[in-house]
């Protein structure tokens, strides 16, 4: 006669059938409660930080640029507009040579950051630079024009002026990804201007390119370390 015990195989096997589905249940009741509010706390603490992010670069945006206008005696009608310019990859670059691979430069909204967000402002970065923000994501370095009304080698595409005609100064900066080795160019900062720049002694200049470099590296400390 056969008796059962603990130690019996069958008993055994469905022992550990038992605790595996029971294991199973309370893994699904953890996955079902307990991650949803997880991953609601994390949302809850990453809207915090985006908020005072913004606040954060909004009050540093509206402080230092009236304070450069201010230094450089410009009238209260001076309002210098920020854009972003975020580099996109064309689609089918795969199929291309590294040299004929194309990057556009396509207005984007950056809480914070951006004043002007004009839909459908999309210029080239290359392989054929257009405007001043192409040549400047050519180039890798910052770039002021102080009067857009007269010639300058920067002119935008013909499908493109009736977007940027108004304006009358561009200044432009570089922004780069921190994290990435070669500190790729991954974006172009401008601040703009549809009234005349008054007439700056080189002083006044140097200042304020110093503004655009240290304003520049502000946001791109902030967006992309």
């Amino acid at each position: 006669m056969h008796i059962i015990t603990e130690k019996d195989p069958v008993v055994f096997a469905e022992r550990k059938s038992f605790w595996m589905l029971l294991c199973f249940v309370l893994g699904t009741i953890w996955a079902a409660l307990i991650t949803p509010i997880q991953l609601a706390v994390a949302k809850n603490k990453y809207e915090k930080l985006s908020t005072s992010r913004e606040a954060m670069l909004s009050d540093f945006k509206t402080t230092s640029i009236d304070k450069v206008l201010r230094s450089i005696k410009c009238q209260s009608t001076h309002v210098l507009k920020v854009r972003y310019f975020e580099c996109k990859p064309a689609l089918g670059n795969f199929m291309r040579r590294k040299s004929k691979k194309k990057v556009y430069l396509v207005i984007k909204k950056v809480p914070g950051v951006t004043d002007d967000h004009s839909f459908g402002l999309r210029f080239n970065a290359s392989p054929h630079p257009e405007g001043i923000v192409g040549n400047v994501y050519k180039t890798g370095e910052a770039l002021t024009q102080w009067n857009l009304q007269a010639p300058h080698p920067y002119q935008p595409l013909p499908g493109n002026v009736p977007l940027t005609k108004k304006e009358k100064f561009c200044a432009a900066y570089p922004i780069r990804d921190r994290k990435s080795a070669s500190g790729k160019i991954v974006a172009i900062l401008t601040l703009d201007c549809s009234e005349p720049m008054p007439t700056l002694r080189s002083d006044q200049e140097l200042k304020f390119n110093t503004f655009v470099a240290g304003y520049g590296d502000f946001v791109e400390k902030h967006l992309w370390s």
